[in-house]
């Protein structure tokens, strides 16, 4: 789907923007296009048909209308003034009768109205049909008696000039004349030179028309549109600024500004990404009070509107607002959200992403980012309330281990370097594993002569065999606390082990002690000479071993034993419950 095309060829036509409503005069009729989604042309009463008039509105709301000024009639309407309006309010046409009849067949001429004084100005033209530059000024009253006031003119004569408004009172001239590069203003009855010109004159008045923006502070800027080219480009100049004439030829909107001010220092890029392709000329071109430019005509049939939004001076995609891509009305706040449009393929570029979003594009955008932040927001608080959680449970396994280390924890007098984990030893060692590297000596055997000091490898002390659950089915199988057998009574006794020369003491079942410093408890520690000597009968050895504090229970009763019992280091294969490699002094001799 395309735009609507019109009914009436747009030829020899003029235009006026009204209410969000195009109306276009031509001399087969008057026609209408609301600027909306799914609108259609509508024709309506064409009034008394011209050629080669002019189109002014009165944006007064009281008093709305078009006017149509000048032309040349029919042979039916010989006696036409030149002069009729169609008011919008009622939708019909009124033929005024000026006091004098300087607005009958007059051709080739420039008008405006000025909306302060509810009058119109008409510059140059001719009622006799010729094409020659003229200078006359008429300033027609539009109130009856529609009185009318000629003046001289200090402007130079000109041919089709394009009169836009200055102000409520004051109108700005430009163009006319092949090498015409002044400004003119019209106000208080007279023309004044600006004081500043163009950079280049108006060369080709077909294809070249103008508008005037006023900024927001008070900067005047002169756009010139330039649809002869393709694409159509837009040029602005600014003409007015800090309350004095602007340098000649000074260019606003050049470069991207970050504020979107319409000011001379501020004034919004030039985007010309929607800018059309197809080249027009006699086209008609009609600006409203919301900043919109509307041209239509210009001998392209397939898009026979173009229109560019000067507060954000941009061009704006006719086919996407009426196919319904940007259903926006044409309002001063939201004429320049139009933008959003894409491209039509006919007649402009490939849209960019510095086209600003329409209200389409905005509602989307605005749903999409409160999704988004949604998302986001939920997906924040779950990895905070993650991050607790793993917080909470690596507390509670710190609180776990302190736990555990306390309940399993030993002092290093009661468990020797075997189980210390910074000493490479292993907990739970019994006494069917295999030896420890780090493993000690036994207590009694440190301080006999010739005891050698601690090598990595050997056994453990027997007096901590019960500290530890055994892998043996000879040892404990629940772990044993060394305070759990000091303040209980022996749960059992250590039977008498009758030796004979041809046996060693192999093993003794003891009690377990609470700790070295239990064990010398009642020896003289500090004289070591006083442990027995290698020599020492078994007998004294029993009775020291009978009378010790290291266990509760009755001695162990030995007699013939020389020195304390042999390590029992479970290595090698037992002959007849001895050792290969450990064979006691006076033990039948093996063959």
């Amino acid at each position: 789907m395309s735009i609507p095309s019109p009914p009436l060829p747009l030829s020899d036509h003029c235009s006026a923007v009204h209410d969000n409503t195009l109306y276009v005069y031509t001399p087969e009729g008057l026609q209408a296009l609301p600027l909306k989604e799914d609108a259609d042309w509508s024709e309506l009463d064409g009034g008394v048909s011209v050629k080669g008039a002019v189109c002014v509105e009165d944006t007064n709301p009281a008093t709305a209308a078009l006017y149509v000024v000048g032309g040349t009639p029919n042979a039916d309407n010989a006696l036409y003034s030149g002069l009729q309006r169609f008011v919008f309010a009622t939708q019909a046409w009124e033929t005024l009768q000026p006091a004098s009849q300087v607005t009958s067949n007059r051709q080739h001429h420039g008008a405006v109205f000025l909306e302060g004084t509810s009058q119109i100005l008409v510059y140059a033209g001719s009622q006799a049909g010729d094409v020659l530059p003229s200078s006359q000024t008429f300033l027609i009253s539009t109130v009856s008696p529609y009185v009318v006031n000629a003046s001289p003119s200090a402007a130079p004569p000109l041919f089709e000039p394009m009169l836009m408004p200055w102000n409520s009172t004051h109108a700005l001239m430009v163009g006319g004349a092949q090498g015409n590069r002044e400004l003119w203003v019209y106000g208080n009855g007279a023309w004044t030179n600006l004081g500043t010109t163009l950079p280049a004159p108006v060369v080709s008045p077909d294809s070249v028309k103008c508008a005037m923006v006023t900024g927001d502070d008070g900067s005047k800027v002169l756009e010139l549109f330039d649809l002869g080219v393709s694409p159509n480009v837009v040029t602005r100049y600014a003409l007015w600024e800090n309350g004095q004439p602007a340098p000649v030829g000074k260019v606003v909107g050049a470069a991207d500004k970050s504020k979107r001010d319409l000011t001379v220092s501020d004034w919004p890029a030039y985007n010309a990404s929607l800018a059309p392709t197809a080249a027009r000329s006699r086209y008609s071109l009609a600006q409203s009070p919301d900043g919109l430019v509307v041209m239509t005509g210009g001998g392209n049939d397939d898009d026979p509107i173009v229109i560019f939004d000067q507060t954000e001076n941009r061009w704006i995609n006719a086919t996407s607002l009426f196919v319904g891509k940007a259903q926006v009305p044409l309002t001063k706040s939201s004429s320049s959200s139009l933008s959003s449009a894409t491209a039509s393929p006919s007649s402009t570029a490939v849209a960019t992403p510095n086209d600003g979003p329409g209200p389409s594009k905005a509602r989307t955008l605005t749903v999409l980012g409160a999704t988004l932040g949604a998302i986001f927001g939920i997906a924040a608080i779950l990895i905070i309330i993650l991050l607790l959680l793993r917080c909470m449970r690596e507390k509670k396994k710190k609180q776990q281990r302190a736990v555990s280390e306390k309940e399993d924890r030993l002092s290093f007098a009661d468990q020797g370097a075997e189980f210390m984990h910074e000493a490479g030893g292993s907990m739970g060692r019994g006494f069917g594993a295999a030896p420890s590297k780090n493993s000690s000596m036994t207590s009694l055997a440190m301080f006999q002569p010739g005891a050698k000091s601690h090598r990595r490898g050997m056994p453990s002390d027997a007096s901590m065999a019960g500290l530890v659950k055994h892998k043996s089915p000879l040892g404990y199988n629940e772990p044993v606390e060394m305070g759990h057998l000091r303040d209980e009574k022996p749960r059992f006794a250590a039977p008498v082990i009758t030796t004979t020369p041809s046996k060693s003491l192999e093993a003794a079942t003891r009690t377990r002690s609470n700790g070295w410093s239990r064990y010398f408890a009642n020896n003289e520690v500090t004289n070591l000479a006083s442990i027995p000597a290698p020599g020492a009968t078994r007998e004294t050895f029993a009775s020291d071993m009978s009378r010790s504090d290291y266990g509760e229970g009755p001695g162990v009763s030995v007699t013939g034993l020389v020195g304390p019992p042999p390590l029992e280091l479970n290595l090698g294969p037992k002959f007849e419950g001895q050792r290969i490699n450990r064979v006691a002094t006076g033990s039948p001799t093996m063959g």
